[in-house]
């Protein structure tokens, strides 16, 4: 019997297995942050997007794609990161001895970094990445109970889920983006931190 796994993500890294080094080169880097890292490649379902995959892509915060010739033609990367993009998500792109006319038409626009600007893509990663304090969760979790919106609807419903964020930010004096704070649900409904909503 497979025994579910407890640990939640906050970045994954999504790359070909020749690419492993620059992988745990950032991996590292990461860490030292503090940030928990899902690496792709060294999942027992990383030649499919099974449910190991889908499961950590889904609650993590951040996307980092490492693109190397090796991945111009991944159809792996192009279905995380269109998965990625559809929750929502910050996706980065690593070039690794590919120039930016060389990306495919799907990531020409997300935010791209050079192996030389690794420090500066690991701030753009925390900074997407830092968790909400506990306050905060508490008041997303009280927001959220007092709605009556699943939060697995909110993404289908902007308007529901721009109400939410107005409350959210009013209360916490905060201006976090409405992408952000369904990230959060999802992340504190795994960790059945979220009550039943209001009928």
């Amino acid at each position: 019997m497979k025994v579910k796994r407890k640990k939640t993500f906050d970045v994954f890294i999504s790359h070909r297995r020749v690419d492993s080094s620059t992988a745990q080169r950032v991996a590292d880097n990461l860490s030292a942050i503090d940030l928990v890292v899902y690496d792709q490649a060294i999942s027992s379902n990383a030649s499919r997007f099974g449910d190991d995959v889908r499961e950590a892509l889904a609650e993590s915060r951040v996307l980092l794609v490492i693109l190397s010739k090796s991945s111009l033609r991944s159809a792996t990367i192009a279905l995380e990161v269109g998965a990625a993009r559809a929750w929502q998500k910050a996706v980065y792109v690593l070039l690794v001895g590919v120039v930016p006319k060389e990306m495919p038409p799907f990531l020409q626009e997300l935010d791209t970094f050079t192996v030389s600007r690794i420090p500066a893509l690991i701030n753009a990663i925390r900074d997407s990445a830092s968790p909400l304090t506990l306050s905060q969760q508490a008041i997303l979790a009280r927001v959220y109970e007092s709605s009556s919106v699943p939060s697995d609807q909110l993404a289908r419903r902007p308007m529901a889920l721009e109400r939410l964020t107005r409350r959210f930010n009013n209360l916490a004096s905060t201006t976090f983006a409405p992408e952000r704070l369904l990230q959060e649900l999802i992340r504190l409904r795994k960790k059945g931190k979220l009550g039943p909503i209001s009928r």
